[in-house]
C-alpha cells in the first residue's frame, strides 16, 4: 500500500488539477504525504519496541486508510494536501513496522529471504503504481487511485487482529513526549526546506534551518537525559548501524539522480519520446525488483561487507555510465546505467536493512528498522534537493533561459520549431549541465561504496 501510493497519485494528478483547481499546490500533494511519513517512521518505529508491534500497525493502517478515504472525498486542493498528510502519518507507520514484525517472526536465516522478497514488491509497486493509476484514472475517474488501497488495508487489520500475536513482553513505560515534539519540529523544518527550496523565501529558509538546528540540538542534549527515548542514539554507536543507516542514505540520493534527471536527458537532450523516456526510467525499478528477492537468498552465504561492496561497485558503476551518457549512445545506453544502478540498490538495501536489525537486541529493532528506512528517506529529500540546486546553478551559468529551455526541449512542438543552431545550444548546454549532475551522482555512490568497506569484516546472517 505504502510503496504503490507513493507512485499511483502521480499520474492522476493532472485530473486532480484540472477536478479540484490550485494548480500551485500541486508540489504540496507530494510534499505533505513525503514530510509526514518521514517525520512519522522513527517514532512508530520507537513506539514498537515499547508498545508492542500488533496494535500499532493496525492502528497505523486505519489511520491510512482514513487519509485515503479522506483524500477521495477532497473538494479542493488544500484539502487534499490536508489529507495527505493524515495519510502520511499513517503510512510512515505501516513500512517500518511491518519490516519489523517480519524480523521478528523468522529466524536470521530465513528473515533475509523474506526481506529480500519485500525488497522486490517494492520494486514491482514502483513499476506498476504509475500504470495502475493511469488506467483508473482513465476508466473511473482520480478519486478511484485512492479507492484502490481500502479493500487491502481492511484485510491486512483483520488478519492481523485475528492471528498475529506479539512475541515481545510489555512492560510499563514513561513515553518520551518531549522528544517527539523535538523530532517532529527538527526533522519537519529541515525536510520541509529541502522539499520546497526552490519554492521558499530567504528568509523562511533561514528561519526554518535554525528552527530545525535547535529543535535537533535539543533533541541530543535531551535523549542522552530521559531513560527510554524515542531516538535510542546508543544505536549510533554500533558500527554496523550507524554504517549501514549512512550508506542507506548515500542510496537514497542515487535514486533520486535516475528519477529526477535521466527523463530530461532523453526527452530534452535525445529529442526521444515521453515513452521511450519512461523506458530508459523503468530499468531501475526493474533491476531492484530482479535483485531484491535474490539478495536475500545470497546475503545467507556471503558476509554484510562483501555483499554491501559488490552492491556499491554496480552503483558506481551505473553512476559513471550516467556521466558518460551522449545522445549518440542513444537511450539504451541510459536504460542500462539506470539498470544497473537499480541491481545496486536491490543488493544494498536488503544487506544494510539486515544488518542493522541483526545487530541489535529484539527490544531495539524496531528503532533500527525504522532508523535505517528514515535515512533512506532523508536521502531522497536530500538528493532531490541537492542535485536540483546542482543543475540549477549549471543552468544559470549556461543558459539565462534556465528551466525554461528545458520546457521548450520537452514540448515536441515547440523543439520542431526551433532553428537548427539555436536546438545545438539548448541541447549541449543542458546535456553538459546534467553530466555535471551526474557527476554528483558519482560522489554519492562512492560514498556509499565506502561505508561498505568499513562495516565490519565477518557479520553474516546467524544460521540460527
Amino acid at each position: 500500500m505504502v510503496s504503490v501510493e507513493s507512485s499511483i497519485v502521480a499520474t492522476a494528478m493532472p485530473a486532480m488539477v484540472a477536478s479540484l483547481g490550485g494548480f500551485e499546490y500541486v508540489s504540496w500533494v507530494f510534499a505533505a504525504y513525503l514530510l509526514s511519513q518521514a517525520v512519522a517512521i522513527p517514532i512508530y518505529g520507537r513506539l514498537a519496541d515499547l508498545w508492542g508491534r500488533k496494535w500499532l500497525l493496525v492502528g497505523s493502517c486505519c489511520l491510512f486508510l482514513l487519509g485515503t478515504l479522506l483524500c477521495s472525498a477532497a473538494w479542493g486542493m488544500i484539502s487534499l494536501v490536508a489529507f495527505r498528510f493524515v495519510q502520511g502519518v499513517g503510512g510512515g507507520g505501516l513500512q517500518p513496522i511491518a519490516l519489523t514484525i517480519i524480523a521478528d517472526l523468522y529466524p536470521p536465516v530465513e528473515r533475509v529471504k523474506i526481506q529480500g522478497n519485500l525488497n522486490a514488491i517494492w520494486g514491482v509497486s514502483a513499476l506498476s503504481g504509475p500504470l495502475i493509476g493511469a488506467l483508473l484514472t482513465a476508466s473511473l475517474g482520480w478519486r478511484s487511485v485512492f479507492w484502490i488501497n481500502l479493500l487491502p488495508g481492511i484485510v491486512m487489520a483483520v488478519v492481523l487482529i485475528a492471528t498475529f500475536r506479539d512475541r515481545i513482553v510489555l512492560r510499563s513505560h514513561r513515553i518520551d513526549y518531549l522528544g517527539s515534539v523535538l523530532l517532529v519540529v527538527g526533522v519537519g523544518s529541515l525536510l520541509l526546506t529541502l522539499v520546497q527550496f526552490a519554492q521558499l523565501d530567504g528568509s523562511v529558509i533561514v528561519i526554518l534551518l535554525a528552527l530545525a538546528a535547535i529543535a535537533l540540538a535539543v533533541l541530543a542534549w535531551w535523549e542522552r537525559r530521559v531513560p527510554e527515548p524515542i531516538v535510542p542514539l546508543e544505536l549510533w554507536n554500533n558500527r554496523i548501524v550507524s554504517t549501514t543507516n549512512i550508506g542507506s542514505l548515500a542510496i537514497g540520493c542515487v535514486m533520486m539522480g535516475v528519477i529526477i534527471f535521466i527523463p530530461p536527458y532523453v526527452q530534452g537532450v535525445m529529442g526521444r519520446s515521453p515513452v521511450v523516456s519512461g523506458f530508459a526510467l523503468i530499468s531501475q525499478s526493474l533491476g531492484w525488483t530482479i535483485i531484491g528477492a535474490f539478495s536475500g537468498r545470497l546475503l545467507v552465504r556471503v558476509t554484510y561487507r562483501t555483499m554491501a561492496i559488490f552492491g556499491g561497485t554496480l552503483l558506481v558503476l551505473g553512476a559513471v555510465m550516467l556521466v558518460m551518457l551522449d545522445p549518440a549512445r542513444g537511450p539504451i545506453w541510459a536504460f542500462a546505467s539506470g539498470g544497473l544502478i537499480g541491481f545496486g540498490i536491490g543488493f544494498s538495501n536488503t544487506t544494510f536493512l539486515v544488518a542493522a536489525q541483526n545487530a541489535v537486541p529484539a527490544n531495539q529493532r524496531g528503532a533500527a528498522t525504522s532508523g535505517n528506512l528514515f535515512m533512506r528517506q532523508f536521502g531522497s529529500c536530500l538528493g532531490a534537493s541537492a542535485l536540483g540546486g546542482v543543475m540549477n546553478w549549471q543552468l544559470a551559468i549556461r543558459l539565462p533561459e534556465g528551466r525554461d529551455a528545458i520546457d521548450q526541449l520537452m514540448d515536441p512542438d515547440l523543439r520542431a520549431a526551433m532553428a537548427p543552431a539555436e536546438l545545438l545550444r539548448l541541447t549541449d548546454a543542458i546535456g553538459a549541465s546534467l553530466t555535471v549532475v551526474y557527476g554528483v551522482v558519482v560522489v554519492f555512490a562512492v560514498i556509499s561504496l565506502a561505508l561498505a568497506f568499513i562495516v565490519p569484516a565477518g557479520h553474516k546472517t546467524p544460521q540460527s
